[in-house]
């Protein structure tokens, strides 16, 4: 997707502790190696999926609605 200057205003960013930035950068680094490395790596993509989700504050019903999301 594409955003206009005026649209960013809009988008939700959550309030993250350095911690938790921290903890998904390493998370994310782990994945680009594997991935540079032509390996699997869903099981750390899913670990920065709930991590975001909690960032987000979303309730049960929506992070079962987003895991099961099938495209």
């Amino acid at each position: 997707p594409q955003f206009k200057v005026n649209e960013l205003e809009q988008f939700p960013v959550p309030d993250m502790s350095k911690e938790l930035q921290d903890q998904i950068a390493q998370i994310v680094k782990k994945i680009m190696d594997k991935s540079s490395q032509n390996k699997k790596f869903d099981s750390e993509n899913a670990q920065v999926d709930e991590l975001i989700m909690e960032a987000m504050n979303l309730t049960d019903a929506e992070k079962e609605s987003i895991r099961n999301f099938q495209y």
